[in-house]
């Protein structure tokens, strides 16, 4: 066997491969992370008296009306968390969630401060 017939006789089995098999695990990998969707419809700000809101708004990872990934809400909250109390502003930061609608699942953030 000639070693251009082996490269073209392993280049089609790798696209056959690719072509037969890959869209159906992007399509099974990508369904499961569709479903599961959180909106954020509002962030409320509690026992802030020492700066404007926006000071505080601008530290978290994510805005009203941000649409996130279920799996990825938890460590979107405690990054927010972080990074509030990180600006040494505070001395107790605390992150809540209400959910407040489904399908998608809608929630509100409430961030109190100390």
């Amino acid at each position: 066997m000639s070693q251009t017939h082996y490269q073209v006789s392993l280049l089609s089995r790798v696209s056959f491969i690719l072509l037969f098999f890959l869209p159906g695990i992007l399509i099974a990998g990508s369904g499961s992370d569709t479903a599961a969707i959180v909106v954020i419809r509002m962030i409320d700000l509690a026992g802030n008296k020492l700066t404007r809101p926006q000071i505080i708004l601008r530290e978290l990872p994510f805005q009203e009306n941000d649409t996130v990934i279920l799996s990825t809400l938890p460590g979107l909250l405690k990054e927010a968390k972080e990074n509030v109390f990180n600006t040494q502003l505070f001395n107790f930061v605390t992150v809540d969630t209400v959910v407040t609608g489904r399908e998608p699942l809608k929630i509100n953030v409430r961030i109190h401060v100390i």
